[in-house]
This record gives structure tokens, sequence and C-alpha cells, in this order.
């Protein structure tokens, strides 16, 4: 008898032992679940109720634990429940356990989440078990990495990547006829160097803006590089792109943007289904880009220029007072060298000289340009860029290619006091020794203190000059500043 009491007595108190084992497992696993700094809910897979969340859901979320525990998984996804429903299933069939979804948090916010879900087991019945993690910021980051890889920073449009990346999906019988048109900005680089790249990108800007005005939302504007565009057309013909490129030219003119209007030059493609002369999307894109080529030189080799008459223009705002008697600057110009016996070719090149050597003036400000006041020495190394942005501008144009030698050298001294490069003597080009004096005569005779600046570092420009000290400072000078075969004929000019 007293062995079967001690039995009950040890059975006893190895029961009491697993019982408190148990309940330090399940206070230890509560702790676990509680303390755990990742989000985690617990769920029925059945309808979604969620039976029990830990601190850090009940921070994340924004509720408090007896309002959360009255939510369905559907009060925080944003999916429906049928979807909702389907995902659980996947996770019951052992088919999928991560996915990636939008939760609301109690402010109403929308954040992305990644989520591990799977089944557990408790006596009663089984549980949907999710870890959740915030990854919105990770994701705008992968976001934003994902659009500087596709896409232009300045101007917003795809970029080479994404046409690379695109054009060969597009390139299938479905798209047929596919065209594409090339397209490049007139005189960008000319705008950067005289207006600065902040105009330049203003620039690059509007033409995005004008391109993405003229095509479908189904079409694709790319910005190839620099100043080069791609359009692609999916099922557009020859007809059908070339109304693109109207639109495109017809924006160009209405654009507002000043001083320099936006100009592209365009050329098309097409590829047709059954075309068997182009076999492939290259062969389109190399003859879009040479009719655009094409189209670039027509621009550059006429004389009525946009882009040169709208530098015409804004040379007429930045020195208003030479416009106005530019005529009659031309007229002593080509008296004078008939006197020094000019063929007609040098005659006409003189006249165009007149017209077009003070062009690099663009790139000074209004307040240097018709400053009254002596330069100072910063302004002065200011101007004296001036005849070297002249020759690089009217290098881009056919029209002014035959001068723009003379106007790089037209503030060149007799003596090689000038600039830029110091020439002396007959080495510096006739018409430029003959624009120089004209230049100089204009410059006192109007008290242009953006032109005088360099030469004369003392006077006062607050005296009426007249033409008498006008001509006995330019006579003064020969020899110095001027040829002196030329400041012989100049004179007699006056006689």
């Amino acid at each position: 008898m007293s062995l079967v009491i001690l039995l009950l007595v040890i059975f006893l108190i190895y029961t009491i032992f697993q019982i408190n084992q148990n309940r330090n497992y399940l206070s230890y696993y509560k702790n676990i679940f509680e303390d755990n700094y990742s989000v985690i809910i617990l769920a029925d897979p059945k309808n979604g109720d969620i039976i029990d969340v830990n601190s850090a859901a009940l921070s994340y979320y924004g509720y408090s634990k007896r309002e959360i525990l009255k939510k369905n998984l559907t009060d925080i996804n944003t999916l429906s429940f049928q979807k909702l429903l389907a995902k659980i299933r996947k996770v019951e069939d052992e088919e999928k356990n991560h996915f990636y979804f939008k939760h609301r948090l109690a402010n109403g916010d929308i954040r992305d989440v990644e989520v591990y879900a799977s089944l557990i087991k408790t006596k009663s019945k089984k549980l949907l078990y999710s870890i959740i993690h915030d990854i919105t910021q990770k994701k705008q980051v992968q976001e934003e990495i994902n659009y500087l890889t596709f896409h232009d920073t300045t101007t917003g449009l795809y970029n080479r990547n994404y046409y690379e990346e695109t054009i060969k999906k597009l390139d299938v019988e479905s798209n047929y006829p596919l065209s594409l048109i090339m397209g490049d900005i007139n005189g960008l680089k000319m705008t950067n160097d005289i207006f600065g790249h902040q105009m330049g990108d203003k620039l690059l800007i509007e033409v995005a803006d004008i391109l993405n005005k003229s095509t479908r939302s189904s079409d694709i504007v790319v910005r190839w590089g620099g100043d080069e565009f791609c359009i692609i057309l999916p099922q557009t013909d020859d007809k059908g792109a070339d109304h693109v490129v109207r639109r495109i030219k017809d924006l160009c003119q209405k654009s507002n943007l000043k001083p320099i209007p936006p100009s592209i030059s365009l050329g098309i493609s097409t590829k047709y289904e059954f075309e068997k002369g182009i076999k492939s999307i290259e062969d389109i894109f190399k003859v879009a880009g040479k009719k655009m080529y094409e189209n670039k030189s027509q621009i550059k080799n006429s004389s009525d220029n946009f882009l040169l008459n709208a530098l015409i223009n804004k040379l007429s705002e930045t020195d208003y007072q030479r416009i106005s008697y530019i005529e009659s600057m031309k007229d002593m110009a080509v008296r004078l060298g008939r006197k020094l016996n000019l063929c007609q070719n040098d005659l006409e090149k003189l006249s165009l000289l007149i017209e077009f050597y003070d062009i690099g003036i663009l790139n000074l400000t209004e307040d240097i340009a018709n400053k009254e006041e002596i330069l100072t020495s910063k302004e002065q190394r200011k101007v004296k860029e001036h005849s070297i942005l002249g020759y690089h501008i009217s290098r881009n144009f056919t029209y002014l290619n035959s001068i723009s030698e003379y106007i790089l050298y037209h503030h060149e001294n007799w003596d090689g006091s000038g600039y830029p490069e110091g020439l002396k003597g007959e080495r510096i080009p006739l018409l430029s020794r003959i624009a120089h004096v004209l230049d100089i005569y204009y410059a006192l005779t109007y008290k242009t203190a953006y032109i005088l600046g360099s030469h004369y570092n003392c006077y006062d420009y607050q005296n009426d000059i007249s033409k008498e000290f006008v001509l006995k400072e330019i006579k003064d000078k020969a020899g110095t500043f001027f040829d002196p075969k030329i400041i012989e004929a100049f004179i007699t000019l006056f006689d």
C-alpha cells in the first residue's frame, strides 16, 4: 500500500513539473511573438478575421489591441476578399508563401509591404501566420533607379537604354507598319555657347514637350543623346509619320521660347509587313537618320535660316544703336573697299562682314553691351571673347562661312597688340583690317563702351565727340592699331 502511495506522489510531482514546463515554453514563445521587431499577424485562414497581433503590428498600423482584433485582413490589405482568399489558398496548398501587397494604415496611408505567410497548427484549429516588412522606401529607391536607368534626367523622356530594350519587342507583325522619326535640334550647341547651358536645357525641355504633344500615348519618344531624338510609331505608315512631322514643325513655329526658338531637323523611315528591301529595324533607323542629316544640311545651307534670323533679332536687341545705321556702315565699307581696289566678290564679303562681325557679342549681357562707363577688367576680358565666339557661330552657317576668319581677326592690331592671336601687319586678313577701322570709328562716334573698353582705358565718355576728333584719333592710331594704307584711304572718304 505504501508503494502505491509513493508512486502516486511521484506521478503527481512529475505532472506538476510538466505543467510548469509547458507554461514556461508557452511563456517563452509568447515573448518571442510579442517582442519581435517584425510585424506579426495571426488570422483565421477561412474568413480572414484577425486573431492576434504583436506590439510591432499595433505600432505599425496605428490601432489599439481592442480595435485591431475587430478587424479583418481586408481592412488592412487593399485587395478584395476574393483575391485575398485566393492568395491564402496558395499558402494552404504550399504553392506560395511570399507576397507583395499594399497595406492600409489607420490614418489612411498606403504602404508597400512584403509578407511571408504560413499555416501553424493549434489544438483547436489552423491559423495563418504572417510576418510583414515595410518596403515602401526600398521600393521608392528601386523605382528611382529604374527610372534613371530608362529615362533622360533633363527632359524626362525615355533614353537610349529604353529604346534598345523595347525596339525588338515592338518589331513584330502586329505593329506593322512601324515608323521611326529621327530628330536633331538645330543650334543646341550654339545655344549652350552663347546663352549658357541653362538656356540649352530649356531648349531641350521645350523640344521634348513639343514631341510629346505631337504624338500619341502609344508612341515612344526617346532622347537618343545630346541633341538627337527618336520617335517610335507603331501601326503608323509614312503618311501618318509625315503628319506627326508637320505637327512638330507647327508647334516649333508657335513656341514662345526666347531668345532661340526651337527647330528640329527630321527624317522618317517606315517598315512595312512584307517589304523585302528593308530587312531589319536597324536599317529603318539608318534610313531615318540619313534623311534627318540631309534635312539638317538643307537648313544649314539656307540664307533664310530660322536660327540665323533669331540671332540677328537678338543682336539688334543687344546692340540696338548699331542696327539703326548698319546700312550706312555697309555703304561706307563698300566705298572704302573700292578705294582699296577690292574685287566685287571681296566687296560683297566686306558688306556681309560689317553686318555680322560683332555677332559674338550675343554672349554679353545687355548691361555690358550698352554700358556707357569704362568697363571693368573683368568685363573687358569677357568682351575679348566675342571675336572667337563670333567665329564659331559663323562656322555653323554656310551663309557666313566665307567671313568666319575675318570675324575672328577683326580686333587684331597692326602692331600685334590686338586679340585673339596677336597677329601683326599683313598677317591680319585685309577684310579684318578694314572692319577694324570701321568698328572703332563706330565706337568712337557713338561712344560704345564695350568696344572701346579693350582699347581705351581712360576716356571721358560724357563729353561730346566731334567728327574732327574721331578722325584725328583714328589717324593717330595708323601704324599701331590700323594699317596705314587703309587709314589713308579712309580719311579721303570725308574730304
